[in-house]
């Protein structure tokens, strides 16, 4: 089982927001109407709004671009690749994404969400400005580790085909916080709560320094908060 290593808390922030977006985001939605989130430094308008499944190779493309060769701490630059490389890498994070964010046949049990910015000035109508990722994990309460979602996920299922049918029909349509305060996993002998986690954030250079990396953030708390019920994130 792999642990995600060093964990850092932030308690989300009840700041307003410069338009309310609660309601139209929900985990698994795919094409809900989108709102015009404006930053404060230079106004520039962005629609920040769930991924559409269709973008997910541009999106993938565009955090390799944005974030592994274009980042302030990154070696690497988008001339110091070749383009078979390029191309790997773009596939390799494309299912990494597709793995923590994408539909699935079955029922997913962690709800996650990638949220995803566009440009609509200049007449860049759609382009991808920026992006942020929230999903939801087990947190073990007594080492503090946070477990990958992956292994979280068959922590839960590991639990739920272990019991007889009878008992897994209360946990049918339970929350993942409802299955372990319906003692699913008290045998597991871990303390496990449920725990939202925010990452993947990147944010185009041509877009940094305009308020879109912390309307990106402000978007997740309130999915956290008011979609999840959860008033912590973690990093």
């Amino acid at each position: 089982m792999t642990i995600l290593p060093s964990v850092l808390l932030i308690t989300v922030l009840l700041l307003p927001l410069p338009r309310p977006i609660h309601a139209f985001l929900h985990p698994r939605t795919v094409s809900p109407p989108a709102i015009c989130l404006h930053s404060t430094a230079k106004d520039v308008p962005y629609e920040i709004a769930p991924l559409t499944p269709s973008i997910l190779p541009s999106v993938a493309a565009f955090m390799i671009e944005s974030f592994w060769l274009n980042s302030p701490q990154s070696s690497q630059t988008p001339t110091s690749l070749s383009p078979d490389a390029k191309s790997q890498l773009e596939s390799l994070q494309k299912d990494d994404l597709e793995d923590t964010y994408g539909e699935r046949l079955g029922k997913r049990l962690l709800p996650s969400l990638l949220l995803t910015a566009t440009d609509d000035t200049n007449n860049d109508d759609g382009v991808l400005r920026g992006m942020v990722g929230i999903s939801t994990t087990l947190r073990d309460k007594n080492s503090q580790q946070l477990l990958k979602s992956s292994d979280a996920d068959k922590t839960l299922r590991d639990a739920l085909s272990s019991i007889g049918p009878k008992q897994r029909r209360l946990f049918k349509n339970a929350t993942p916080a409802e299955m372990i305060e319906g003692g699913l996993l008290a045998t597991s002998g871990v303390e496990y709560e449920v725990a939202v986690v925010l990452s993947n954030l990147a944010v185009s250079p041509s877009a940094r320094r305009t308020g879109l990396g912390m309307a990106l953030c402000r978007a997740a708390e309130t999915v956290a908060r008011e979609d999840w019920g959860f008033g912590r994130l973690y990093l």
